[in-house]
Order: structure tokens, then C-alpha cells, then sequence
């Protein structure tokens, strides 16, 4: 008996110190201190001509930053084969007027995202959607969310997250609105012979 008793002794601090560990690792999981969020979910309908407008801007970030998208192995990179690149479109109609956003990135993070939404108020826009490529041989750095950091993009780096955000930014001053108005074309076509095998 004193053995088991000694040996419950002995896996107590071990699991106390468990504890001290798991639990300050999943408040990012639980929400703790945060409202419930709801999916966004936006509805809108335009009539009249569809317009649009699209820029490009090069995102050069500052170097080394960290790769990401390979787990825990992040290997530093010092120079970019490839421009990263943002790129804005957006879609008029009457007054409904939409701006899709892309980003070469892995992911956009939710406060990315919300960033985005803020530099982009004051242009009229119903609303601005963003996403990324999910391109692996993108920069890291740039996500403020803890799970981010150690799943895919590496430690913040300020630097790296404010070049992203201001290259979008000026993007979106210089950009005129939409301008050329589209024609948009449909067609559709049958297979009846087609057995798929």
C-alpha cells in the first residue's frame, strides 16, 4: 500500500504541472472573455449595368521572414523568387458595390480580415470580402492569432503585418471605383451519349 501511495504522491506534481500547461493552451480554443461569434452572412441585390473595377499591388515585405505552411519546420527565406502580390476587385450595381480582396498569403486571419474592412471604410463599399491563396511558399509573420503562430505562420512580426496591411491600403486610395461596365455571357451544353466510365 505504501507504494501506491507513494508512487500516486510522485505522478501528482506531474500532473499539476500538466494542468499549469494545458489549460493556458486552449484558452485560444475556448473564447474565454469573448462574445459568441456568428458566421458573417451577407445578402444584396442590384439591378442596372454591372460594373467593375480591379487593381494590383505588389506586397514586398521586409527580409528574412519565416516560410510558412510547413508545421512546425519554418526555415527563414532571404529573398523572393516570386512577387507576392494583393489583389481588389470590385463589382457595381446601382447602389450595391462589393470589393473581393486576395491576398498570396496562407491564410487571413480574423484579425487580418477585420483590418482589411476598417482601411477599406469610407469608399462606399457594401461590403469587402478577403481571402487568401493559401499559397505554402508565401511569407509568414503576419498573424496576430496564438494558433496561427504555431501551427503554420511563425511568431508575429509587426514589420511584416504592417506592410501587408499598408500595401492594401494604398491600393485602395488610389483606386478610381469601377469603371468599365461588363457584359456577362452564359451558355450551357449536354452529354446525352456520355457514359463518364
Amino acid at each position: 500500500m505504501s507504494r501506491s501511495r507513494a508512487g500516486r504522491r510522485g505522478a501528482r506534481p506531474a500532473l499539476v504541472l500538466l494542468g499549469l500547461v494545458a489549460i493556458p493552451a486552449l484558452v485560444p480554443f475556448s473564447g474565454f472573455g469573448r462574445e459568441p461569434k456568428v458566421r458573417r452572412v451577407e445578402h444584396g441585390a442590384g439591378s442596372g449595368p454591372l460594373q467593375a473595377g480591379a487593381a494590383v499591388a505588389d506586397m514586398t515585405l521586409p527580409l528574412p521572414v519565416p516560410a510558412v505552411g510547413y508545421g512546425l519546420v519554418r526555415p527563414e527565406v532571404s529573398r523572393a523568387v516570386a512577387p507576392l502580390s494583393a489583389r481588389a476587385v470590385v463589382l457595381s450595381a446601382d447602389d450595391l458595390r462589393v470589393g473581393l480582396v486576395t491576398l498570396d498569403l496562407l491564410l487571413a486571419d480574423t484579425g487580418l480580415v477585420e483590418a482589411i474592412r476598417e482601411r477599406a471604410r469610407g469608399l462606399g463599399l457594401s461590403a469587402v470580402w478577403v481571402a487568401a491563396t493559401h499559397t505554402h511558399s508565401s511569407a509568414g509573420g503576419f498573424a496576430w492569432n496564438p494558433v496561427a503562430q504555431v501551427a503554420a505562420t511563425g511568431r508575429i512580426r509587426p514589420e511584416v503585418r504592417a506592410r501587408v496591411l499598408r500595401r492594401r491600403s494604398d491600393r485602395w486610395r488610389r483606386w478610381p471605383g469601377p469603371a468599365s461596365s461588363l457584359a456577362a455571357r452564359s451558355a450551357g451544353t449536354s452529354f446525352p451519349r456520355w457514359t463518364g466510365g
